[in-house]
């Protein structure tokens, strides 16, 4: 949340959209990210492999294939919604007055891409090649690695 704050006092004041409607774009965001994170966390703990191995695997290909699917995604789901005329549908508009229906349908599809993402991404994992991946295996100390895991990649990743 800190570092939509710091792009939103960068931008150019005249192309700063009005808090309420700033507020409802990174909701979305956020809403989407704590999605991904809750999967990451269930999925991590479905197999006898390492939790926090699998963890960061699944965090690190969010990161890099899955936000590619994320941007096709919305790309996609924006064409339809154009093609449909769907106004309320349209990402970042809301309705003039603001229409929190517009922000929950939008919400809605933006889980809906999340939701595509993740299963890509579970279909991924799913290639035997990952059980040989052990990227946290030489890390001893229990703490240390969920330090890593969950602080110190999302951080220089994000």
């Amino acid at each position: 949340f800190f570092f939509f704050l710091v792009k939103r006092f960068r931008e150019p004041k005249h192309e700063r959209r009005p808090w309420r409607i700033w507020f409802l774009d990174t909701s979305k965001q956020a809403i989407g990210m704590l999605f991904i994170h809750f999967a990451n966390v269930y999925l991590s703990d479905l197999t006898e492999e390492d939790p926090c191995s699998l963890y960061l695997i699944n965090f690190l290909l969010d990161a890099t294939l899955g936000m590619l699917l994320i941007y096709i995604g919305i790309r996609a789901v924006s064409s339809i919604v154009e093609w449909q005329q769907w106004e309320s549908l349209r990402f970042g508009e809301y309705g003039d007055p603001l229409q929190c229906s517009a922000w929950v349908g939008q919400c809605a599809l933006y889980i809906m891409i999340m939701t595509f993402e993740k299963t890509v991404i579970i279909i991924v994992l799913l290639i035997p090649q990952w059980k040989e991946v052990a990227l946290l295996n030489p890390i001893e100390n229990p703490q240390l690695e969920l330090a890593i895991v969950m602080l110190i990649v999302p951080f220089f990743v994000n």
